[in-house]
């Protein structure tokens, strides 16, 4: 349990909070009986309760242990009768290797935690129905408990019967075999049931609605977690009907063996199916969501990310902290997708991609990408993500009524109760000025597009003719000259670019500015004299070293150690690909 929870704490902490955002979980009856009543229901409930918690960190990964503590306690308990005799301590280290392909499981973010309170329920009533010792009651107890088991975890109820049906062939009953027999057509039977009772496919009413976020898809290791219970309770037994009780070799030496053995393979098979590059991903997102602009700059420079999922968070950053112009080309600027991202079908991406045309100042743009994500979510469940994001833009567009739809929504949340109430009571604020004088909506209101783009595919004559509208949106303005130098537009950056803050002397041109300045002075002129902008003289001798290091053909490897995260490199480099 330790390790499980410091490996989500330390190793997978913005997992956890991805779980959180792609849910939300509402304290009302309506909630209540829309989720259980599904096949598995019960288990997708409770999942989705303790899901909330993974809001805090460390709440979140006492829960995960809790979890993986309570698989191995249940496994333990429903298989007991059978660990007895000097090999005990063997088959009880044994059953940790269902709890590797748990955890290999957990390491998929979207692995459901139904599926661990399904696999813990099943076990747990097989220890209880291996209670009753009257054979009759026992077996027809199990086939009622089997149909209401499966009505409330799912498939993974099957554990459940295959355990019951060992069970009773382990007694001394003629009707053992048909008891046996019984079971496994009376589970074979309820999804079909089920699929004439919902409207669900029967693939997925065998395989479990609730224990992947992927309908379509399921990772098998669950499965295999629960083939290796049943599999290891027909060993136990086999083995001590053989031996008698008999030690094969030292009960200890066996038994830590084995235990060594199982957290060898839980390292290894964790460490395959451990995904740190979604980890970082997920931590971007989650600071862009909380605006702690200065932790992702941090992050960024102790180790910069290439994915443009990541970078777009950092030129993000950069923009709110007025330092793009100084750090932009210090991150993998690909194209003009890791500033002003497009559309992509996914259900986790647009809401990134929401979040940044929001602080631009985009409010349409950032609703259209938030509803995409939100009817894309695969197992269509609602993200308290989405809905807050979708009334804060409704809010911002005036329209107070369908902000209160997800609001009322909102406030039946543990975590975003509070919020929704704030933002409920500026909804109903019967002052029409309410909202215009708002820090957060009074800005975006402010700077509402108000020309329609909607035929417009250039980005650029957009953006700039956004900017010459609210000429006090600096993000914008950040933006539109990162996209000039990105595209490697020196006309479009010099014609944008506002002089007069910088000619007196008041305030100094960014780094990157005075890169692209000095380099288009350059191209017109053939030289740096009589440049009329104030650039530091350091910059004024790094460009004269490249032009005579790049006219002298330096190799290319070494041009690129030297001066790669200069836009000099990053201009020429692009325009010598062009010409090729």
């Amino acid at each position: 349990m330790l390790a499980v929870g410091l490996f989500y704490g330390l190793l997978y902490p913005y997992h956890l909070h991805y779980y959180e955002q792609m849910q939300m979980f509402q304290f009302s009856s309506q909630y209540f009986w829309e989720t259980v009543l599904l096949p598995g229901g019960l288990s997708d409930y409770l999942g989705r309760f303790l899901t909330q918690f993974f809001h805090i960190t460390w709440a979140g990964a006492l829960v995960m242990s809790v979890l993986y503590g309570m698989a191995y306690l249940s496994s333990w308990m429903a298989l007991h009768d059978g660990l007895t005799g000097q090999n005990r301590l063997f088959w009880s280290f044994l059953l940790l290797l269902p709890i590797r392909f748990l955890w290999i499981n957990g390491c998929d973010e979207n692995a459901m935690p139904a599926l661990w309170i399904a696999f813990i329920a099943s076990l747990m009533m097989v220890f209880t129905l291996k209670k009753i010792c009257n054979n009759t009651l026992r077996r027809l107890v199990s086939l009622v408990a089997l149909v209401v088991l499966y009505a409330a975890v799912g498939p993974l109820s099957f554990v459940m019967i295959a355990l019951m049906a060992l069970h009773e062939l382990r007694q001394n009953d003629g009707l053992r075999w048909v008891w046996a027999i019984g079971f496994a057509i009376v589970a074979l039977m309820l999804p079909q049931v089920a699929h004439q009772l919902f409207n669900w496919p029967l693939e997925n009413l065998y395989k479990g609605i609730h224990y992947f976020r992927f309908t379509q898809i399921q990772l098998p290791y669950i499965w295999v977690a629960a083939g290796i219970i049943v599999v290891i309770d027909l060993l136990a037994h086999i083995a001590e009907c053989y031996l008698n009780g008999k030690e094969v070799v030292n009960g200890y030496v066996l038994g830590f063996g084995t235990l060594a053995l199982m957290a060898l393979l839980i390292v290894q098979g964790v460490r395959r199916h451990y995904h740190p590059n979604n980890e970082v991903m997920m931590m971007y997102d989650d600071m862009v969501l909380n605006e702690r602009w200065d932790d992702i700059l941090a992050a960024a420079s102790r180790r910069t990310p290439k994915h443009p999922a990541c970078v777009q968070c950092i030129n993000l950053a950069m923009a709110m902290k007025g330092r793009m112009g100084d750090l932009l080309f210090r991150c993998p600027q690909t194209d003009s997708g890791a500033l002003l991202p497009e559309f992509s079908i996914n259900f986790s991406r647009p809401l990134t991609a929401g979040q940044i045309y929001l602080n631009i100042g985009w409010t349409n743009t950032a609703q259209r990408f938030v509803y995409e994500a939100q009817e894309s979510i695969p197992d269509y469940e609602k993200s308290a993500r989405c809905y807050k994001l979708l009334a804060q833009t409704h809010l911002a567009r005036g329209e107070r009524e369908l902000a209160k739809k997800y609001l009322r929504k909102l406030q039946k949340t543990l975590f975003y109760g509070d919020w929704a109430n704030e933002a409920m009571a500026l909804a109903n604020n019967p002052d029409p000025k309410a909202l215009s004088q708002h820090p957060f909506y009074g800005q975006l209101m402010r700077g509402a597009v108000k020309d329609d783009y909607f035929f417009s595919p250039d980005m650029m004559a957009m953006l700039g003719n956004y900017c010459t509208t609210t000429p006090h949106n600096h993000v914008a303005t950040q933006y539109l000259l990162a996209l000039a130098l990105v595209e490697r537009d020196l006309e479009t950056f010099v014609a944008c670019f506002n002089l007069d803050q910088y000619l007196n002397g008041s305030e100094r041109i960014p780094e990157y500015y005075q890169q692209a300045l000095a380099l288009e002075w350059t191209r017109k002129h053939q030289t740096l004299d009589g440049i009329p902008y104030k650039l530091d003289e350091r910059v004024l001798a790094n460009m004269e070293q490249f032009v005579d290091d790049y006219n002298n053909q330096m190799p290319p490897q070494q041009l690129e150690r030297k001066y790669f995260m200069t836009y000099w490199y990053y201009y020429m480099s692009g325009e010598k690909k062009e010409k090729e």
